[in-house]
């Protein structure tokens, strides 16, 4: 399968900024009454010049303002924000990269610019880049191993084998290679509905959440320890635990697939060719950003008094005393100057606030990331064919090293080589901030003396010849931090910042509350994937379009700009969902027997989904009457919008234990007391109808049954499987040591054609609706191994008969091959686990139409774990052996199932499972590669075929009204069948959450 590549659109805002800016387009065009207008452009990095440039190539003057001073700037000015190249003397080709260093392959609109100026892009040597980066030395807990790929390190370390795989995996079942796709594709609407459901799904997760959250990599403590230093893009990633996971997403979206470039002459030349740069106005009269600023930026701003209208303008105060007014302003500079060092205020006393309530407490709260480099500039690169020769990782205060080769100096006695001896984030950049730059050279080459100690002489001659320098970004004035990068919670920040150059040019507010005056935000902060400089050159060209309109101006019939889509659905950026709940009334019960009109987005319909006009569903006395565009609603029929939802079928899990399925000594009520908040928990996850498969003392479950089908207990319907038929010593068998000590014989245990047939008849008796018993052996039974098979194919063949003749379906558990194969030639109806099966085995199960209920959930819940000693206290020491001794082929078994043509039923083996958690079957389904359709079959149109229960499982005329409601799409996330909202039960709703 080939990998797809990174995205060159932002997922949040899919708008193509190249193709808007190629060749020869401008933005737009002004009327003739406003060219010449000057507009205030306040920062020179690459969003504030991207805007000028623009706005100069249809005919506005802009004006530029720049706080930060060089010696070597125009004016004493420095272009470029955090393009902060550093060539320590005239006659080096070596660039030090202070601030942005590298540059992904899907940075389409920075390349295209820097095209367009003649720069030259080089392979940048990254972290296990093979045929670039020579080596990748990672260096954890004093170990020290030398790798060219990633995978290289799974051959001497399982634990990263583990820990790497998984977390593909779980990116994987995400959804986050299938956005790629999407966006490669441009199939805008995926790309809004897969993006939509992660947002949904993992707005409010840290990033160390999803990498130990089982619906997450479900990684060990160790596992994401490690992950954390090894890398899983390009960063130390422990040093991001507690950023949001959505800015993960974002970050490896740009970078999966790809490779990273660096900027020949540095990315400084890259501000400075926007300010030099000889392009031409509308008119095609040559001109550059250089010249209407008359060689030079103004100085730093320090208040900015805003108007309410063009007229009223934008009054700038600066450094040097000047107060100029302009029609429009884009400010660009990191936001929380706003707080510190530059005031905002009205135009006139009175006046409109400049920003809203929303706006100021996005600015407020937007998370800045401290971030260190510290670089050695030595004549040569004397790391060549050494272990240095690459990237080194590292757990010690270092972190990240690189080098870099700039190749021949430019002049005699000049330098072209660039070792990075430290690139750190956070925590680890706070630990040097109060250093000297002599302070930090000595310990960080001391510890990467450490790492490769075959250079360690070398590199201190190196550092007493070269030159070093360093920075602390949180320690910069102007910037307070290298960039922003959003935490959970903050997802609605960065949409009302990124929102802002839209005002209300739409016919209304993008941001409640904002005044349309002419001041617009740009820069990194109000870019969708903070640190990566291409998406803050897109922010420039939002905030430039909005001076086009303010200005008076439109763009062009065949380039439209960012603005024009916003209307389009596949373009406005999903809001975060305050958990979303339908707007439903429950009602009094004597309210169930009214027609009830229920509508959401989707309706799965136990076969497909289907959407608009088809996702409405009519339901009249507990049955569904008609479903899309056949609902004709009476006008007294009560309105159940579930807006933004999908609605499915009632959920059936066909595998529970509302009982304990552990022998009980507790009197038989106590047993019925202590399962009625398992059946509250299964309704309101969803499950209208379950399958309970037996416990192994008194057969109350047929007790709750009749009870809740007389309305005398809250749940799902019940179909009941009394006890489970076990053979002594097997699965069933729970407490040998009093049969072998006392001669006791506890349980529902059957030894012997004639035994099995009597219990077959006696669960008939007390009321069974299926038959369940144990052919091999299992994980929680204390003496049976569950490779073993525990009764021949005589036994089986008479339990199902007997079962058969009586009217009663089997099901059985069996775990290994020969379990399941005796099972089927016997006749059994469903096959419960199947955790040891081979390939042959599944095909075995859908030649002869037997349903597969794998209950995988319950498998990882165990095998994930197996390192875990917090999880695994209190239970028998046996169960984790089992486990462990299995893992890998149950993990090989669950491969196979994606592939498999057997007919999966959904089961979740609820009672080892807790009930909280049987949704999570979905999730483990869906890790395996079964895809998020087959899933939801699973648990509703199959599941009710293998029950024989026609009315059940699909909406459809005729059928029972179950009903559920999720947040969302479970076709583009399945983790939301844990969010079930609203739940209707033979036309009456059970749970609704307004």
């Amino acid at each position: 399968m080939t990998e797809p590549p990174p995205t060159d659109l932002q997922v949040d805002f899919p708008f193509d900024y190249v193709a808007h800016v190629s060749g020869e387009r401008r933005i737009g065009r002004l009327p003739a009454r406003a060219l010449g207008t000057p507009v205030a452009v306040i920062g020179a990095g690459g969003s504030g010049l991207t805007a000028a440039y623009e706005l100069l190539r249809i005919g506005c003057r802009p004006i530029v303002y720049e706080a930060e001073t060089s010696a070597a700037g125009p004016g004493g000015r420095r272009l470029g924000g955090r393009m902060f190249s550093l060539r320590l003397a005239p006659d080096d080709s070596a660039v030090v990269e202070l601030g942005c260093m590298r540059v992904p392959d899907s940075a389409k609109l920075l390349r295209q610019y820097t095209d367009r100026f003649g720069l030259h892009w080089l392979p940048f040597r990254d972290d296990y880049a093979a045929g670039t980066t020579p080596w990748t030395v990672l260096d954890v807990d004093g170990v020290t191993r030398a790798v060219r790929e990633i995978t290289d390190l799974y051959t001497d370390d399982d634990l990263f084998r583990r820990a790497h795989t998984r977390w593909r995996a779980a990116l994987t079942r995400v959804g986050l290679f299938a956005l790629q796709e999407a966006v490669a594709a441009r199939d805008l609407d995926r790309t809004r509905r897969l993006w939509g459901g992660l947002v949904a799904r993992f707005e409010p997760w840290t990033y160390y959440r999803f990498l130990r959250d089982p619906d997450g990599a479900s990684l060990t403590w160790d596992e994401a320890r490690l992950l954390g230093t090894a890398g899983v893009g390009t960063a130390a990633w422990d040093s991001f635990h507690d950023l949001g996971v959505l800015e993960v997403f974002r970050l490896l979206l740009a970078t999966e697939g790809g490779g990273t470039d660096y900027l020949r002459e540095g990315l400084s030349a890259v501000a400075e060719a926007f300010w030099a740069h000889r392009t031409t106005g509308p008119d095609g009269t040559p001109t550059s950003l250089a010249e209407v600023n008359n060689g030079a930026p103004r100085p730093g701003v320090t208040l900015l008094e805003v108007g309410e209208t063009v007229e009223d303008g934008v009054v700038v105060h600066s450094e040097d005393g000047r107060a100029e007014r302009f029609p429009a302003v884009v400010f660009t500079p990191q936001l929380h100057v706003l707080e510190t060092s530059v005031g905002v205020r009205p135009l006139r006393p009175g006046g409109a606030a400049p920003f809203g309530v929303r706006m100021r407490r996005a600015i407020r709260r937007l998370s800045y990331w401290q971030s260190a480099k510290t670089a050695l500039v030595t004549d040569t690169p004397f790391w060549a064919g050494t272990s240095m020769d690459g990237v080194t990782l590292t757990d010690r205060l270092p972190r990240a090293a690189y080098t870099m080769d700039y190749g021949e100096p430019a002049g005699p006695g000049g330098r072209r080589a660039v070792l990075v001896l430290s690139f750190t984030w956070a925590k680890d950049a706070m630990k040097i901030a109060p250093s000297t730059l002599d302070e930090r050279v000595a310990v960080l080459t001391r510890e990467l003396g450490r790492v490769h100690p075959d250079l360690a002489e070398e590199l201190g001659r190196q550092v007493a010849d070269g030159s070093t320098c360093t920075i602390s970004w949180e320690l910069e004035r102007n910037f307070r931090g290298l960039c922003r990068f959003s935490r959970p919670g903050e997802h609605r920040y960065q949409w009302d910042l990124f929102a802002h150059f839209m005002k209300d040019f739409a016919g209304e507010p993008a941001i409640p509350g904002e005044a349309p005056n002419p001041l617009f935000l740009a820069g990194d902060d109000t870019s969708w994937s903070a640190g990566w400089l291409d998406h803050a050159l897109s922010s420039g060209l939002n905030a430039a379009w909005g001076v086009l309109r303010c200005l008076g101006g439109q763009t062009l019939p065949d380039n439209p700009g960012p603005g024009d889509v916003w209307g389009d659905h596949r373009y406005r950026p999903v809001t975060a969902p305050d958990r979303p709940r339908p707007a439903v009334e429950v009602g009094d019960r004597a309210d169930d027997r009214r027609d009830r009109v229920v509508t959401a987005a989707r309706l799965w319909d136990g076969e497909r989904m289907r959407a608009g006009r088809e996702a409405r569903v009519l339901v009249r006395d507990g049955r569904v009457e008609a479903v899309g565009a056949d609902v004709a609603p009476p006008a007294d029929a009560v309105a159940v919008d579930l807006a933004g939802h999908t609605l499915l079928p009632g959920l059936i899990d066909c595998h529970v234990h509302v009982l304990d399925d552990d022998l009980n000594t507790a009197p038989v009520g106590t047993q019925l007391l202590r399962a009625l908040p398992n059946l509250r928990d299964l309704l309101a996850a969803g499950f209208t109808t379950v399958r309970d498969l037996g416990t192994s003392d008194y057969p109350a479950g047929v007790d709750l049954r009749d009870a809740v089908a007389a309305g005398l207990v809250e749940g799902p319907r019940l179909v009941v499987a009394p006890n489970i038929l076990s053979a002594s010593g097997g699965h069933g068998d729970r407490e040998p040591v009093l049969t072998s000590r006392y001669g006791l014989r506890v349980g529902t245990l059957a030894d012997g054609v004639q035994q099995v047939v009597d219990r077959v008849r006696a669960q008939a008796r007390a009321g069974a609706d299926w038959i369940k018993f144990a052919a091999g052996g299992g994980f929680l039974s204390p003496v049976d191994n569950p490779t073993a098979v525990t009764y021949s194919q005589s036994e089986i063949d008479a339990l199902v008969a007997a079962a058969t003749d009586l009217g009663l379906p089997c099901a059985v558990h069996a775990l290994n091959d020969e379990a399941v194969r005796r099972s089927v030639r016997a006749g059994v109806r469903s096959v419960e686990h199947a955790n040891l099966a081979t390939p042959e085995t599944f095909a075995l199960l859908a030649r002869q139409g037997v349903f597969l209920v794998p209950t995988l959930h319950a498998v990882f819940r165990y095998v994930d774990r197996l390192d875990d000693d917090e999880f695994w206290a209190g239970q028998p020491d046996y169960r984790r052996a089992k486990f462990r001794a299995l893992a890998e082929p149950m993990r090989a078994a669950a491969s196979h199932l994606a592939d498999s043509e057997v007919t999966l039923v959904f089961g979740t083996d609820a009672c080892p499972v807790p009930y909280r958690e049987t949704w999570r079957e979905f999730t483990a389904m869906t890790r395996v590669g079964i895809s998020p359709g087959r899933a939801l079959a699973a648990a509703t149109g199959a599941a009710a075929d293998l029950l024989r229960r026609p009315d059940l499982g699909r909406v459809r005329p005729g059928a029972v009204a179950d009903l559920v409601a999720v947040p969302g799409d479970p076709l583009a996330d399945i983790a939301v069948m844990g969010e079930v909202d609203f739940v209707m039960r033979a036309g009456a709703v059970r749970t609704a959450r307004p």
